[in-house]
């Protein structure tokens, strides 16, 4: 008989995209991998990036919110349970984008709920943010406030991404426009 348990998951609450850890002693049960892991009901198997007997870290698929039992089950058929102690946050969403085109230094904002992934940690925040395929610097961030400054880019309609220190990953499809830079230029004679 081996004893095994689930001893922590950390962070205890996500979004799809966050990353968690998945700590305890031989969770697979004596095993050399796991065939499913469940976080509230949700199939989160394939979203492994490392698998171990006393460490497991997963991104959080998609899922409702809700909060429910952690399952891991070896291909023992060992099934250790941690009850009750993931919670899936409602996934973040942009609400807006001011201005929604602009060129190389437009100061753009972006409204929205939990930008962050939902986590209350003091040092959460974007640590990537794209407009197309292009990074733009971050100004400020907090779970429903962002400000970036764009960088230059070819006249587009291109995609928002926001990924913040979680994993959350925000998408507003086709959310900002690049203007072409010639077709607008500063009038210097007033």
């Amino acid at each position: 008989f081996v004893d095994s348990s689930i001893d922590s998951i950390t962070p205890a609450s996500g979004q799809v995209g966050v990353v968690i850890t998945i700590a305890g002693e031989t969770m697979l049960g004596g095993g050399v991998s796991a065939t499913s892991i469940t976080l509230a009901g949700v199939e989160a198997v394939d979203c492994t990036t490392a698998v171990a007997d006393d460490e497991i870290v997963l991104v959080v698929p998609s899922g409702d919110a809700q909060t429910g039992n952690v399952v891991i089950t070896a291909d023992t058929g060992a099934v250790v349970t941690l009850v009750d102690d993931f919670e899936f946050l409602v996934a973040s969403e942009i609400d807006s984008i001011t201005p929604a085109e602009g060129q190389f230094g437009t100061l753009v904002t972006i409204e929205g709920s939990n930008l962050l992934g939902g986590g209350a940690a003091a040092d959460d925040t974007i640590t990537s943010a794209k407009l197309g395929s292009l990074a733009a610097e971050v100004i400020f961030a907090n779970q429903s406030y962002i400000v970036l400054k764009t960088k230059n880019g070819d006249a587009a309609e291109v995609d928002v991404t926001l990924v913040a220190t979680s994993g959350a990953t925000t998408i507003a499809a086709g959310g900002f426009t690049y203007l072409d830079r010639k077709s607008t230029r500063l009038n210097s004679s007033h």
